[in-house]
């Protein structure tokens, strides 16, 4: 039994870390045109149209005539960050991505609410 339990968490470690191999070259080393700054630039210009619930029937655009603009993040104004991290993440220049402690909060009021 002993074997068995070694043999699986030692199959998951392999697995965990082809996985994190696979993304971090598709991430990093070959990211594709998709994330070119001119594909960026191509998506974020674009108009958002806007249906109704059955998916077919076109209510409006949003963009259509003001379109969005890329900002890179040196130029946001260092208040207006501060204001967006309050309103979703206080903590979210402590932790590395996933806040564990957010995380599990959530979680325990999630069991609490049923």
């Amino acid at each position: 039994m002993k074997k068995l339990f070694l043999l699986v968490i030692a199959l998951c470690l392999i697995l965990t870390a082809v996985s994190v191999g696979t993304i971090y070259r598709l991430v990093v080393l070959e990211p594709g045109d998709e994330i070119q700054i001119e594909n960026i630039h191509r998506i974020l210009g674009k108009e958002s149209h806007v249906f109704y619930s059955d998916g077919k029937t076109k209510l409006g655009v949003f963009f259509d005539t003001a379109h969005r603009q890329y900002v890179s993040y040196s130029d946001i104004p260092k208040n207006f960050i501060n204001a967006m991290v309050a309103s979703e993440d206080n903590r979210f220049f402590t932790h590395f991505g996933f806040d564990v402690v957010g995380i599990g909060r959530a979680m325990i009021k999630n069991i609490q609410a049923g």
